[in-house]
């Protein structure tokens, strides 16, 4: 089932999927640049719709 998250944790979903998908986009390593970045948007995903999409409660 999955887990809607409050205003607060939507706020750092917001915050840490910027921030990885920064660190993606400047890393130079080709695979954890691509990695990064998909977890970015998936974070990013999870506070645009409010639902956790990663963790199974």
């Amino acid at each position: 089932m999955k887990k809607n998250l409050s205003s607060k944790e939507r706020n750092w979903r917001w915050v840490i999927g910027f921030l990885l998908i920064i660190v993606g986009q400047n890393c130079g390593v080709s695979w954890l640049q691509g990695l990064l970045d998909l977890l970015g948007i998936v974070v990013l995903l999870e506070a645009l719709f409010g639902r956790s999409f990663l963790k199974k409660d």
